[in-house]
């Protein structure tokens, strides 16, 4: 037996020697397309550039992943500020924005940065409904800055509900 379907459509792969398993549904990942200016504040961020979309669930003229199948979701945000930071005191903030309300968090300050740039990472399990629950990045800055390429969100189908 290599993969088993239960009633509900929840697929469990058997690996053997290590080969094998699934692909991720709903897998996505997104980040900008260039680094670019930042006023301070919040704001959705940019995420253009389409690294990967299995299901093409994630929007590139809006920032928002929508997907399509009901259950729970393994969602990573990264969120890198560069410039303009050197010898400031800073407050910076990466939220889930789910349908359009801003989630908790993470967020990061000090009084002094002397490397001019600063991130953040949040990693949490997120329920869409599969019809219309959407999910956008937001960050803060309590400083103008730029956000970097180097910034993404990502997503993958961890447990589907029936």
């Amino acid at each position: 037996e290599r993969l088993r379907i239960d009633a509900n459509g929840i697929i469990t792969p058997k690996p053997v020697s290590g080969v094998g398993g699934i692909s991720m549904v709903g897998a996505f990942m997104a980040q900008p397309t260039a680094s670019y200016d930042f006023t301070a504040g919040a704001a959705v961020i940019t995420l253009a550039d389409e690294q990967f979309d299995a299901n093409g669930w994630y929007d590139t003229s809006n920032y928002r992943y929508t997907p399509l199948c009901k259950g729970w979701y393994q969602i990573n945000m990264h969120l890198q500020f560069l410039t303009g930071l050197n010898n400031n005191a800073i407050e910076m903030q990466l939220n889930p924005k789910f349908n359009g309300a801003v989630q908790g968090g993470a967020v990061h300050g000090w009084d002094d940065n002397f490397g001019n740039y600063g991130y953040v990472s949040l990693s949490k399990m997120i329920y869409f409904d599969g019809v219309d629950d959407y999910l956008e990045m937001q960050g803060t800055s309590s400083h103008t800055t730029d956000v970097s390429v180097h910034s993404f969100m990502s997503g993958f189908l961890v447990h589907p509900m029936a």
